[in-house]
């Protein structure tokens, strides 16, 4: 873990698998994680701080892919047409499997402590994602303290830009000119 404070077992991250009959048999798995603390010694009733939901994708064809995600919401169909681009062959790196996050949230008072990659970290771990063959795509979006996304504006591009520091300083990369951000295999180096 790339955290100090995961590696101390302040927060502990648990991984829910739904079981949706007819998108689980084609092979997309939704996943809802949630991020728990126990208090500064870890001796209090442990509270939610955070979540990330998405899917997971085991091995399967680009197209296929985003036509799976196409029928389920949009967020889906934007994070699955990136995930299509990414399975597509390519020379500089290979992947087999896809998480995508479609939603994640932090409490306000946990923001700006780069969490982020930890906490994908441990999610992939959770769902034994291979690291050197897994790829990870989502779609920033600032959420305002009163909850909800920010108005279009001065304060949400402010919010944006934070945000899209946060997931680079966690090594996630913008896909091209997409607003999708992606996490490359372990090991891969991008050319910027």
């Amino acid at each position: 873990m790339n955290s100090s404070v995961l590696q101390r077992k302040i927060l502990s991250v648990s991984v829910e698998v739904e079981r949706e009959t007819s998108i689980e048999r084609d092979g997309l798995v939704r996943f809802l994680a949630t991020v728990m603390w126990a208090g500064p010694g870890g001796d209090q009733e442990p509270r939610g701080v955070g979540s990330l939901t998405g899917w997971i994708s085991r091995g399967l064809d680009g197209e296929f892919l985003w036509d799976l995600c196409d029928e389920l919401s949009a967020d889906a169909e934007c994070v699955g047409a990136i995930a299509r681009e990414i399975l597509n062959p390519n020379e500089d790196f290979f992947v087999m499997d896809v998480l995508l996050v479609d939603r994640m949230f932090l409490e306000p008072s946990w923001r700006g402590r780069r969490l982020t990659g930890a906490l994908v970290e441990e999610i992939m771990d959770l769902l034994g994602l291979n690291r050197d063959m897994s790829a990870v795509v989502l779609c920033p979006e600032p959420q305002s303290k009163r909850g909800g996304p920010f108005d279009l504006g001065p304060e949400r591009d402010e919010a944006m830009q934070r945000l899209r520091l946060a997931y680079e300083a966690s090594g996630f990369r913008q896909w091209g000119e997409s607003s999708c951000w992606w996490l490359p295999p372990e090991g891969v180096q991008l050319s910027e």
